[in-house]
């Protein structure tokens, strides 16, 4: 009785050990099958310093992202309550020094100003803030006449780099 005892222990053992192996294979992960194309550790090793290299280089690349919802709907109140467009201007020259926007967003600040001269400044401002800099050709809905389209066409070409 003890020997059959022993034999079902054994062939369960046996049964155990292959799961764990197939366990492991599959938890294996792309990188160890990768290794196991190479023959030649060297490149194998190479090309892991490559991956590594690239991470590093992706970790360290800024990320620029506009000012947020909340801050962008104070920023529009405090334009809203601020009566004269001189302060309106230093409002948005602070704004402008740590924080990014889109060009929906500085469309929505400029209409905050009567005049066009002052809607001028202000996109002239944060033209160097705006991230989605493709979309700029929307900035020309902010004047209501030539003149101000004419000045903000001379502004843009003047400050985008030629490829």
């Amino acid at each position: 009785m003890v020997d059959i005892l022993s034999d079902e222990l054994r062939n369960k053992e046996i049964a155990l050990a292959e799961m764990e192996k197939k366990l492991k294979s599959r938890e294996r992960g792309y990188d160890d099958r990768d290794r196991d194309k190479f023959v030649d550790k060297d490149r194998y090793d190479d090309r892991e310093k490559d991956r590594s290299i690239d991470r590093d280089r992706d970790r360290n690349i800024p990320r620029i992202s506009p000012i947020g919802i909340v801050e962008f709907d104070q920023l529009v109140t405090s334009l809203e309550r601020t009566p004269f467009d001189k302060d309106k201007k230093i409002i948005v020259r602070t704004s402008a020094t740590n924080n990014y926007f889109m060009v929906d967003q500085v469309i929505k600040i400029a209409s905050k100003f009567s005049f066009d001269n002052d809607k001028l400044e202000v996109i002239q401002t944060l033209y160097l803030k705006i991230i989605d800099v493709d979309k700029s050709y929307l900035l020309y809905n902010c004047f209501t006449f030539s003149d101000g389209k004419n000045k903000l066409e001379k502004f843009i070409e003047s400050n985008t780099p030629r490829k």
